[in-house]
């Protein structure tokens, strides 16, 4: 199978960084379960000029820890632990104070709102560093949890996660994924969406 993910965030200014990956993978048994194994064999990074090294550092990073993956025989990827849950807003709200303490003494009130907006989409951006623990074979059905915090300034600040997965009606492996993550400070919004997909060879 082939499978591609992808990232978009969207920036203060109103751009997109956009990341694209293709693995090649291969499923076999391992005990009671599924081993996946996998290759890297596309990226592309699409952003701004502004950006441009860092784009560069991103398409030379490796993939190659994801590797193998686990899947128990229910089909949840074993050690995942990839469920949208009250305590992964709460830390993701512990890592945009730590951010927001260290940023506010040089924060210009003008600017405080969509500096603060940018802090809270990095401290939400760890919510996806684990992987849905349905990833390959969707089975939770939709999903979706918020939560708000206290800003300086008098501000308010609110995270919100969703996740989609939809399997494919002849097998029941992963057809296409979504996930994505808003942050909001009054009528001002980023969102980083991820968007999973997976197709025969």
């Amino acid at each position: 199978m082939t499978l591609s993910r992808r990232i978009q965030r969207s920036l203060r200014d109103g751009q997109m960084v956009c990341v694209d990956r293709t693995w090649a993978v291969r499923f076999g048994r391992q005990g009671q379960g599924i081993a996946i194994n996998g290759a890297q064999v596309d990226v592309r990074v699409d952003a701004p000029p502004s950006l441009a090294q860092l784009a560069r550092l991103e398409e030379a990073r490796s993939t190659d820890d994801m590797w193998p993956m686990l899947v128990s025989q229910d089909g949840m990827l074993v050690a995942s632990d990839g469920r949208v849950s009250e305590e992964d807003l709460a830390s993701a709200i512990a890592i945009a104070k730590e951010i927001l303490a260290k940023r506010r003494a040089r924060a210009q009130p003008s600017e405080a709102e969509l500096r603060y907006l940018t802090d809270l989409q990095s401290a939400g951006s760890a919510l996806l560093d684990r992987l849905p623990e349905d990833l390959f074979f969707p089975k939770m059905g939709p999903v979706k949890a918020s939560r708000q915090m206290e800003l300086p300034d008098g501000m308010t600040g609110e995270f919100e996660v969703r996740y989609e997965g939809v399997a494919d009606e002849r097998g029941g492996w992963l057809s296409h994924a979504e996930r994505s993550i808003t942050t909001r400070i009054g009528s001002s919004e980023q969102i980083t969406r991820e968007v999973w997909r997976m197709e025969s060879l």
